[in-house]
């Protein structure tokens, strides 16, 4: 099973984050779920988008459902080597929590990891589980931070 999950995180999921990230556009058209809920919820879309981290929501089964403005820029900073390094990654993180869930059910855990890229800059990752009555299945919320920026 698990097995299987990476494999579709690597046939989906991969491809999706990096071209995402790459040309800087929201969302694959196939996941309309989180928009219907932003709709709904303009205010949360607002919050979102201003939080000083970069921020990705994936759902469980390798659907990237939303990128926020702060981790676009974050990743329009990188060198096309970085990019793959920061996706790895978050794949890498995304896959200890999803290992995680099974061995510490009823534990809330964030995994956090710090990649140093090319230029020195670092980039923490942190992958919680995200769990709301509005979406019907479990998601992970992921953080960027750029270090090197938050210290000037």
């Amino acid at each position: 099973m698990k097995a299987d999950f990476i494999q579709r995180l690597n046939n989906n999921m991969m491809s999706d984050r990096l071209r995402i990230l790459e040309n800087s556009y929201l969302l694959p058209e196939a996941a309309p779920l989180h928009r219907n809920i932003l709709r709904q919820f303009p205010v949360l879309q607002s919050v979102l988008e201003s939080l000083s981290e970069g921020l990705l929501i994936v759902s469980e089964s390798g659907e990237l459902w939303y990128v926020n403005e702060q981790a676009r820029q974050i990743s329009q900073q990188l060198t096309q080597s970085d990019r793959t390094s920061i996706m790895e990654e978050i794949e890498r993180v995304c896959d200890s929590l999803i290992e995680s869930r099974s061995l510490f059910p009823d534990q809330k855990l964030i995994l956090d990891s710090e990649i140093v890229m090319l230029d020195a800059t670092i980039v923490r990752i942190q992958a919680q589980w995200f769990q709301s009555a509005k979406i019907q299945q479990a998601c992970i919320l992921v953080t960027l931070e750029d270090l090197c920026s938050n210290n000037n």
